[in-house]
């Protein structure tokens, strides 16, 4: 009865730090910076560049939903938290050279580009939902960063 009730609080504790670690994302957002992400490759240039106006743009994310820009908004909306190591944030991408060759030592690289970034351990926080593919990493207690297509963007809490 004794193991019962201690592997009982056992996954009421891992529940708990689980949904802690949302809520850590929880509140107001601002999209402050946007930059090229090292899987760019530069003699293919970007079309169209529309990451200007989405700077200034404030995303929101509370229980069940996520407000703001079309690529990031939906509702309602599961949202999940993962350890990931810096080889594995946005999708391996850190792991290239800027000419977009895979390095020899892919973790030092990933590393490297990680801590351009103002990520300081790992692993990463990465908040994933059920609308679209973006994971948002934690960088800091006050900063998020995520990927779409070629670029990277920050985000700082309001």
């Amino acid at each position: 009865m004794f193991k019962l009730i201690a592997s009982l609080l056992a996954l009421g504790a891992a529940t708990s730090s689980a949904l802690a670690g949302e809520a850590d994302f929880y509140g107001k957002w601002q999209i402050r910076e946007v930059v090229m992400g090292p899987w760019h490759d530069p003699s293919h240039p970007l079309a169209d560049d529309d990451s200007g106006p989405r700077i200034g743009q404030i995303v929101e994310i509370s229980r069940g939903k996520m407000s703001g820009p079309n690529l990031l908004g939906c509702a309602p909306v599961e949202f999940r938290v993962d350890p990931v190591p810096y080889l594995g944030m946005f999708e391996g991408g850190l792991s290239v050279e800027d000419n977009n060759k895979p390095s020899s030592d892919e973790v030092a690289t990933a590393r490297r580009h990680a801590e351009a970034l103002g990520f300081t351990a790992e692993p990463v926080e990465a908040l994933t939902h059920s609308c679209s593919e973006i994971a948002l990493f934690r960088a800091s207690a006050t900063t998020l960063v995520f990927g779409l297509d070629y670029r990277i963007f920050t985000l700082e809490k309001q």
